[in-house]
């Protein structure tokens, strides 16, 4: 059995809960490669929304997402696509993925929730959902997001 056996079942798992009810949640330790696995998500969907609590979580994800997208470079990236990622990554963003704190999210109103539209919605450390106005805005986030998909993730 290879040493990221439990990964690859848990990864199988949330995509088929994803693509069969539309929501998904992984709770697994801290160190279990959640991290890996969100990122995952990102590159598997057109246009992306994560959530997450700080700056540091924010930096880790960023840097995975680059770190893997580096582990499976395809030699044929043209020079204008390789500046473009390379920029984004300096400014801590991903192409297809809007980031925003779940500061951001319990301020937004139902106009700035339901543009763009998107197709897969991740929160990372999905237990800070609990509180008051952040339960409010992510329950207008999944009535104005009709095509798109959630998934959360914690080790709590």
């Amino acid at each position: 059995m290879n040493d990221f056996a439990e990964q690859q079942k848990t990864s199988k798992d949330t995509t088929r809960l994803l693509k069969k009810w539309g929501k998904a949640i992984i709770i697994r330790p801290t160190g279990f490669g959640k991290t890996w696995l969100l990122t995952t998500l990102i590159s598997m969907y057109d246009k992306v929304l994560y959530v997450y609590p700080s700056q540091v979580i924010k930096d880790t994800v960023v840097d995975k997402y680059y770190r893997d997208l580096d582990e499976n470079e395809d030699a044929s990236i043209d020079p204008e696509t390789i500046d473009l990622i390379n920029t984004l990554r300096e400014n801590g963003e991903i192409m297809n993925c809007d980031l925003m704190t779940y500061n951001k999210l319990a301020r937004s109103t139902k106009k700035e929730l339901s543009k763009p539209q998107y197709d897969l919605i991740i929160f990372d450390e999905c237990h800070r959902l609990g509180g008051y106005a952040t339960k409010i805005a992510t329950e207008t986030l999944m009535t104005v997001q009709k095509k798109a998909k959630f998934v959360g993730a914690t080790a709590t």
